[in-house]
């Protein structure tokens, strides 16, 4: 169970996760959900068009779009903090990904338990 303290720092800034897959983002939902960590399904565009605060959001997007989506996320807010997580990644994109300002890169194979401790350390990391 994530606790009070978690909770509070993590809704202090926006997360988002990027997914290549629609039955990952399924997934990821309800994964989080059990162990109370709220996130929310959003589409690229809405997320892009709306000012959310203090929220954890996950999206698709095709492998093509994923540079180009992150380059816009950190365009609009430089502290939105990124996570991907990709079917097959080549280590020339994961080194794109870092230079862009990526926080986590994960492989849709993680078991639960690494997922949901991912997430958490992204979601928790504090701004400087």
């Amino acid at each position: 169970m994530i606790t009070k303290v978690e909770t509070d720092r993590i809704y202090k800034h926006n997360t988002v996760i990027l997914v290549e897959n629609s039955l990952i983002v399924l997934g990821v939902c309800r994964i989080l959900d059990c162990y109370n960590l709220k996130i929310e399904m959003i589409e690229f565009e809405n997320l892009m068009e709306k000012q959310y605060q203090n929220t954890i959001f996950i999206t698709k997007v095709s492998k093509e779009s994923m540079l180009h989506k992150v380059k816009l996320l950190l365009s609009t807010d430089g502290s939105t903090r990124i996570m991907t997580i990709n079917n097959k990644i080549e280590i020339n994109e994961i080194k794109k990904l870092v230079e862009l300002g990526v926080k986590g890169i994960l492989s849709n194979k993680l078991e639960e338990d690494e997922l949901v401790q991912a997430i958490k350390q992204v979601a928790l990391i504090i701004n400087k």
